[in-house]
């Protein structure tokens, strides 16, 4: 039997992680100057046998000549038993030629005078190098193997893929690197599928008459969607026959009831009426922890009117706190955007987004910014507060975000 898994979101999730500045010393550890570059990845969803798409940004600040620019793929499992395990694999390593700007070694005289122009001018160059589409020439594509596994998260395995890129230099102790996380599954499609169960072909029964019967071997129906919600229309009947009883002949008899015969009616234990669904943070926490996929069981909540109210009266505190205990850390943009626009009368502020901003991973703040200023009401009022708590990069990043909705 073969299970094919749901296709990922046919959304792009792009992915822009703040860049790396190393120092660079030789073997004596004097000082030879540092390298600073960036990386952004058109779409960190990645399905199996896809080509994962890089560009790569530079700026060698040093008197080192840098080798090469190499970029690999880890498949790293994790499974919690008697004892804790890690396996990793590498996927993908191809090594690039220093053909781009910025990967030339620079001379002490150009050192001297660029250390007047500051951290920022290297974060605009790369910022501009990483999200231009007229170098296609500077494209890096990685193929993911079609035998990788799914990115998966659970309480006793997790499968984790990780984008490495390094800048190699002749010292090599020092050579800078930048990890991205991917997330790797089925391709994409426009409309998601169920998932499609293929049964094994009819196997002919042996002749006991020495003829040949396979002709009336009839052949299975072809292969069909498991049906929505099978699961849950599904129901086992649990019988539970009588205590100490015993059958002689075809009837029973109890040995706690003289002998006299019982009756042969199948005792069916009447289940408990389950506990209400109540709509408070607590519970919806709890459920979140034992839940693989958030963003579905955010998304039902809020279909759900006694759950509405709880959502749309969230402070920026309950709001972090949800978030926080998201998953799967690719869906922390999209389970934002969900609930901030579940947020009643205005009430989604600047103090939300800076709740979200210290909640989700260092890596999503970008994104988790550019689906949050849609929402904010006080925007105008309040930006200080969000810019207050992002990095030079970030700033950079977002900069034509706040333009257009301010």
């Amino acid at each position: 039997m073969h299970v094919q898994s749901a296709p990922l979101p046919p959304i792009l999730y792009p992915v822009m992680v703040e860049p790396v500045t190393k120092l660079i010393a030789n073997a004596m550890r004097s000082s030879k100057g540092s390298i600073t570059f960036g990386v952004r990845v058109s779409n960190a969803h990645i399905g199996r046998g896809e080509d994962l798409e890089l560009r790569i940004g530079c700026r060698n600040d040093s008197t080192v000549n840098v080798e090469r620019v190499q970029a690999k793929v880890k498949e790293k499992v994790e499974w919690m038993g008697a004892k804790e395990s890690t396996k990793e694999d590498i996927l993908a390593i191809p090594s690039i030629v220093p053909d781009a700007e910025g990967l030339g070694k620079k001379s002490k005289t150009e050192l001297k005078e660029k250390k007047k122009a500051g951290v920022d001018d290297n974060y605009l160059d790369i910022f501009g190098e990483i999200t231009s589409s007229s170098n296609d020439d500077k494209l890096i594509k990685l193929r993911i193997p079609a035998t990788s596994r799914d990115t998966f998260k659970g309480q006793i395995i997790s499968v984790k893929h990780i984008l490495v890129i390094k800048i190699k230099t002749k010292w090599g102790v020092d050579d800078p690197k930048i990890e991205i996380p991917l997330k790797v599954g089925s391709r994409a499609v426009d409309e998601a599928h169920e998932p499609t169960v293929r049964l094994p072909p009819p196997v002919p029964l042996p002749s006991t008459s020495g003829e040949d019967i396979s002709g009336d071997v009839q052949p299975l129906p072809a292969p069909v969607a498991v049906p929505i919600g099978w699961a849950a229309s599904e129901k086992s009947l649990r019988i539970i026959a009588p205590k100490e009883s015993i059958v002689v002949g075809g009837a029973a008899f109890d040995s706690s009831n003289n002998g006299e015969p019982v009756s042969s009616d199948p005792v069916v234990p009447v289940p408990s009426p389950k506990p209400p669904d109540q709509p408070t943070l607590d519970n919806l926490l709890a459920k979140m922890v034992s839940s693989v996929n958030d963003y579905e069981l955010i998304s039902a909540k809020l279909e759900d009117p006694d759950w509405k109210g709880l959502f749309s009266s969230l402070t920026p505190e309950h709001f972090g706190s949800i978030l926080a205990q998201v998953n799967q850390d690719f869906d922390e943009p999209r389970v934002a955007a969900l609930i901030a626009h579940a947020v009643g009368n205005g009430a989604f502020s600047c103090n939300h987004c800076v709740a979200a901003l210290k909640a989700c991973a260092e890596w999503n703040r970008i994104a988790v910014v550019q689906e949050l200023l849609p929402f904010i009401s006080d925007l105008s009022s309040g930006m200080a507060i969000i810019e207050s708590e992002l990095t030079p990069w970030e700033k950079i990043v977002t900069s034509k975000d706040f333009e257009r909705i301010s």
